[in-house]
């Protein structure tokens, strides 16, 4: 996996820093609106038979639904697990039920898959991916459940987990979890960030943990997801490559100094325009936690949403900007560069909840009209140097939707 994301170091942060929680016994789990819901409609007559879990299950951030390029309605969110039991435990097999289509099975995980959708909290980011959670070890899991588009979508999700421990801990090992509640509104739609072709979504939604969406960390105490949508644009070149030359030389990379617009109408709330930039191809060290987004813009569009353009080039050719300024959409507020915690130059981009980037959590946005060439299908090769290679998958005149992980896509 390439290293020009502004969450690698990131994804690290957690893997160490959360070791301490694996000592916890479990994390509470509030008794949801949903869950009331249940027991006043159903009385304790017909309530279901209690069971002991050796695995606390709880829902992190409520999902809000985002259609993809894909044509399918993704809800994307992470289940918060903890081991309370004195035993090792394996996850075996996670199901979906949507309690609307009587309990219908909507998602199902195991084996490998299962595997590469957990984090478990003290593991080293680079470690085999693993279903096994040791005594008093938490974790997340990602869930990335889809409808098609145009179907009605619950309120709610529920699940049976299935699990195995390596002794008897004297509880069921396979049991129901949730209820998840369902947003039910719609997501923000925007403009492009940038115009021209060939623009690569990297490290996006939704059903693989990449360095966005597994950068979940703890702030002052509390874990933030800010980057659960979170897109780095690079741009594939007219040779097919992310660079032409010398590696280690920003002239190297064509799109280097791209126009950044804004996305919507709004106020600037946040700048930074005095980072160096990064040297591409080398991976930076000694960065303070509040310089990992290099310089950048942070913009309020309403309605309790952020934009966060990260990376921009140095000085006031690089950010064009100031706190305060009411931007339009399509203004141009910035330049593409390489500042901050980047190999290679490119854009980050997500929409948040709050104006801090370390203290808000990602929402999911819709580009109002784009055209996806196809999806990149040599990934991890093309950030080495290789050519890039294009499936025509999800191609096509695309309207308010979200582009997936891995589409190269033109903009207006």
């Amino acid at each position: 996996m390439g290293k020009w994301y502004l969450s690698t170091r990131l994804v690290a942060l957690v893997a160490v820093s959360t070791g301490v929680l694996g000592a916890t016994a479990a994390f509470p789990q509030p008794t949801s609106e949903a869950a009331v819901a249940d027991q006043a409609a159903g009385g304790a007559a017909n309530a279901p038979t209690a069971q002991l879990t050796p695995l606390v299950v709880s829902t992190f951030a409520r999902p809000h639904p985002v259609l993809g390029t894909d044509n399918r309605i993704h809800l994307a969110y992470e289940l918060q697990l903890s081991n309370i039991a004195a035993t090792t435990l394996t996850i075996d097999r996670v199901q979906v039920l949507d309690p609307s289509r009587d309990a219908r099975v909507v998602d199902e995980l195991s084996g490998e898959e299962l595997a590469s959708r957990l984090i478990v909290f003290g593991s080293s980011p680079t470690s085999p991916p693993t279903k096994q959670f040791g005594p008093g070890v938490g974790g997340f899991l990602f869930m990335d459940v889809t409808y098609r588009n145009g179907e009605r979508l619950p309120d709610r999700l529920k699940y049976r987990f299935k699990v195995s421990t390596s002794e008897d801990a004297g509880s069921d090992n396979s049991f129901p979890a949730g209820p998840t509640l369902v947003a039910q509104d719609d997501p923000v739609v925007v403009g492009a960030p940038l115009s021209g072709k060939r623009w690569l979504a990297g490290e996006g939604c939704c059903e693989t943990i990449t360095s966005h969406r597994g950068a979940i960390f703890p702030i002052d105490g509390t874990f933030h997801s800010p980057e659960r949508f979170a897109i780095d644009w690079v741009q594939v070149g007219t040779n097919g490559k992310l660079w032409k030359g010398p590696r280690d030389e920003l002239s190297s990379y064509p799109y280097y100094g791209a126009k950044v617009r804004s996305v919507a109408a709004g106020r600037v709330v946040a700048t930074r325009d005095d980072l160096e930039e990064q040297t591409p191809g080398t991976s930076p060290s000694g960065l303070a936690l509040e310089e990992y987004g290099g310089n950048h813009v942070t913009v309020d569009i309403g309605d309790g949403r952020y934009a966060y353009y990260a990376h921009l080039q140095k000085g006031d050719e690089g950010v064009l900007v100031e706190r305060g300024d009411r931007v339009r959409e399509g203004q141009v507020i910035g330049k593409l560069g390489n500042t901050g915690n980047t190999d290679a130059p490119h854009l980050h981009f997500h929409i948040m909840d709050g104006p801090s980037v370390l203290l808000s959590n990602g929402l999911p946005f819709e580009i109002e009209s784009f055209r996806t060439v196809g999806r990149l299908t040599n990934y991890d090769a093309f950030q080495e140097g290789a050519s890039a290679k294009i499936s025509p998958e999800q191609s096509g005149e695309h309207c308010c939707k979200l582009p997936l992980h891995r589409t190269v896509n033109n903009f207006r």
